[in-house]
């Protein structure tokens, strides 16, 4: 969620003091306590802080600050201090309103993602994206839910106003209208966005202990997942998984290109090269855990560090290993394309780690499929033509000529000159 999780914390908070404290704290008590549980609700959320300013290598999810049991153990200790040292009962009342303030952001981040409930004593993420068939509806449910506890919390607060009754009945009407409207809407840009595996990539598919985000060879068959034509191990071969796969057609292209801390993003509006990333993803193809490795080896030519979380959502870097790795050749010298072909557009910087003439951002497509009449279609998202399938032909006529061309799902062969 993204801006529920403080109103479902002061709503719980307000039901828990109705429950088991009403008449025993004063009013100004009342509006504390709530504020806590509303602080309660986004405290798990603080990690973004050290994932967008120091190191976004990690999901934050997967943080400290995200684990249960340590909650419980800070909860312990504090309700402990509260009952045996400050003796007082609205301190104890404001250690489990801070506390269930936590947990509820704990479980309905479970909804749509996954939070590691276990730590420190397991590192698996548990959610009911877990559940395969959940999967299609928890988009439209989580911001459905999001909508709903916003408005509800609206109208809590509507409830301590001193205005007329006149008046509070058309503020909650217009609550009531902008609830339904919004959550309808929900479904209906859930229509137009990428579908995310949000379970795949934090399971161990080998049993390595490295989880699949970061595991260069998925299955453990000893292939590197982008040489390895079934890396996710889904009986399904990459090349047909691509070239059979959606188009795309309907996705809409993020109108902020990556900005807004790439919250458009997050809700499956794609850049140029986070639809690369996506499209690999899918495949079974993580390429940060490959960028990382080759990253460690030589960190020349790369404009991103692992740290940032452009290091695989960039153009500039993915090209860059594609050459440290001899997969990228200029594009004068291909003369036959594959599936799953990374076309490289425009004057961004050297691949070798000189400064071009761009400024990093170049465009970028991947074949698709090579149609009967020799047409090569593309899978690209553009500003301009927007996300999904488009001939060779048309994105030429947008960005010019290719410069590069990467070989990812194919080996190089003296057949290709």
């Amino acid at each position: 969620m993204l801006f529920a999780h403080g109103p479902l914390g002061a709503l719980l908070s307000d039901r828990s003091i109705r429950m088991w404290w009403k008449g025993k704290i004063t009013p100004r008590q009342k509006w504390i306590l709530l504020l806590l549980g509303f602080i309660g609700g986004i405290f798990p959320d603080v990690d973004l802080l050290y994932y967008y300013l120091v190191d976004a290598s990690t999901p934050h999810r997967e943080f400290i600050t995200h684990s249960f049991f340590i909650y419980v153990a800070v909860f312990v200790v504090l309700y402990f201090v509260a009952a045996v040292f400050v003796k007082k009962p609205v301190f104890k009342m404001a250690v489990m309103i801070f506390f269930i303030g936590v947990v509820s952001h704990l479980a309905v981040d479970s909804i749509l993602a996954e939070v590691s409930w276990f730590f420190p004593f397991s590192r698996r993420l548990y959610g009911l994206s877990n559940f395969s068939a959940l999967r299609p509806w928890l988009f439209s449910v989580n911001f459905a839910l999001e909508f709903v506890f916003t408005g509800l919390f609206f109208l809590l607060l509507i409830s301590f106003a001193s205005w007329s009754l006149v008046r509070k009945r058309a503020l909650i009407a217009v609550v009531a209208v902008g609830v339904v409207i919004a959550s309808l809407g929900t479904f209906w840009f859930d229509g137009h966005n990428l579908v995310f595996d949000l379970n795949t990539p934090f399971l161990d598919m080998d049993g390595d202990g490295i989880a699949n985000r970061a595991d260069v060879d998925m299955d453990g068959d000893g292939l590197v997942n982008s040489r390895d034509f079934d890396a996710d191990g889904n009986d399904t071969d990459n090349i047909d998984q691509l070239s059979q796969g959606p188009d795309f057609s309907n996705v809409w292209y993020d109108p902020t290109d990556g900005g807004l801390i790439e919250i458009p993003q997050r809700l499956g509006l794609p850049t140029t090269p986070f639809f690369i990333h996506h499209i690999y993803g899918g495949l079974g193809v993580p390429l940060a855990a490959e960028m990382q490795e080759d990253y460690a080896l030589l960190a020349e030519g790369y404009e991103y560090p692992p740290s940032s979380s452009r290091f695989d959502n960039s153009v500039a870097n993915i090209k860059t290993w594609l050459s440290h790795s001899g997969r990228l050749l200029p594009a004068e010298k291909l003369a036959h394309y594959q599936p799953g072909d990374i076309f490289f557009f425009g004057d961004g910087p050297d691949p070798d780690g000189g400064d071009g003439d761009g400024d990093g951002d170049a465009h970028a497509a991947i074949v698709r499929n090579i149609s009967e009449n020799g047409r090569v279609m593309m899978l690209e998202a553009d500003r301009q033509r927007g996300v999904g399938l488009h001939t060779l032909d048309d994105i030429i006529r947008g960005e010019g000529e290719p410069v590069f061309i990467g070989r990812m799902l194919f080996p190089i062969t003296n057949e290709d000159f």
